[in-house]
């Protein structure tokens, strides 16, 4: 895409707004428990006062850049930015890429603050990892979401396979499930797992990012070999990674999380020319992000559901921050 459909103006100013959220549950990965989120909004002000804004959400477990050395490479373009700023910023600070390029695309459309109004059934609803998910999955169900992930790697494999058979009598018909490992599976491990969602049939989407970045080849055969789809995540955290799976011959089903994966407007054009099979997902974001994402996925055919169901798991942001980020302009 052009980048002169999307202008930039020298007489912009940034601004950093940083925050510090506090998970409701602390969030389980195979990574870990993830307590408290942090990142920052920019905001870009031309001469006539418009503002639009672009989200830091960077996350260094999953390879990105640290908030602290994203919010340092935005110091040189205090006052002035344009499309060409993008290529300034080095190739390992994809979340401050994405940040500037969507503060420059202006997106999203609508309102500061107003999280994007997209019906449940488009957005996978986020289980909690372990048996608080059976729990759950009807209430999610209940407010119309019909995809649901679940995080698995975090506790015995065998006690998380019997929990699966337990999610999974309940699903109503129509219903589906991912299952995230993100890398913590050995290729023993992911054999099981891929075992039992055979033997689930459709009601599995895909099993997610089994084994570890660098083994997608191990991955590409095991997707082979059995029924269930396999779909990549860390291992195209970002769009360079994104291309190098692609030329390498992956053709499954790839999750993008554009706020770790660099200039959001690059990220579009690979997917459109290349005609990825992708699932946009969220990295916790605010409202600010998720817009961007939304409208990411405007542009794209794909009928997979996004995976940005993550706004509830967070205390919101108080009014009165928001309201500084109007302020001063």
């Amino acid at each position: 895409m052009a980048a002169a459909q999307y202008p930039g103006d020298r007489r912009s100013r940034l601004a950093v707004f940083s925050y510090r959220r506090r998970f409701l549950k602390p969030l389980v990965t195979a990574h870990g428990p993830w307590a408290w989120r942090e990142g920052a909004i920019i905001r870009l002000t031309d001469g006539r006062g418009r503002a639009t804004f672009g989200e830091l959400a960077p996350v260094p477990w999953f390879g990105t850049e640290t908030l602290e050395a994203a919010i340092a490479a935005l110091e040189p373009f205090k006052n002035g930015v344009d499309r060409g700023a993008i290529a300034a910023i080095p190739d390992p600070l994809p979340a401050c890429r994405f940040a500037l390029g969507m503060a420059i695309a202006s997106w999203p459309p609508w309102p500061l603050g107003e999280d994007p109004k997209i019906a449940p059934e488009r957005v996978a609803g986020l289980l909690p990892a372990g048996a608080g998910a059976i729990a759950r999955l009807p209430q999610l169900w209940d407010r119309g979401h019909r995809t649901f992930k679940w995080k698995i790697g975090v506790a015995d494999p065998r006690a998380e396979l019997a929990l699966f058979e337990q999610i999974l009598e309940p699903l109503p018909a129509g219903g589906r499930l991912r299952l995230d490992a993100n890398g913590a599976l050995d290729e023993e491990a992911t054999r099981q797992w891929l075992t039992a969602c055979d033997r689930a049939g459709d009601r599995v989407e895909f099993l997610e990012q089994p084994l570890p970045p660098g083994q997608e080849m191990a991955m590409q055969g095991l997707a082979a070999e059995f029924g269930t789809v396999i779909a990549l995540d860390e291992s195209v955290a970002t769009v360079a990674q994104l291309r190098r799976c692609h030329d390498r011959g992956w053709g499954g089903p790839v999750i993008i999380k554009p706020a770790i994966a660099g200039d959001p407007l690059e990220l579009l054009a690979l997917i459109r020319d290349r005609a990825l099979d992708v699932v946009l997902s969220s990295v916790f974001e605010t409202a600010v992000g998720l817009g961007a994402i939304a409208a990411i996925a405007d542009q794209l055919p794909s009928d997979r559901a996004l995976g940005i169901g993550t706004a509830a798991w967070l205390e919101p942001l108080p009014a009165d921050w928001w309201q500084r980020l109007r302020e001063d302009l």
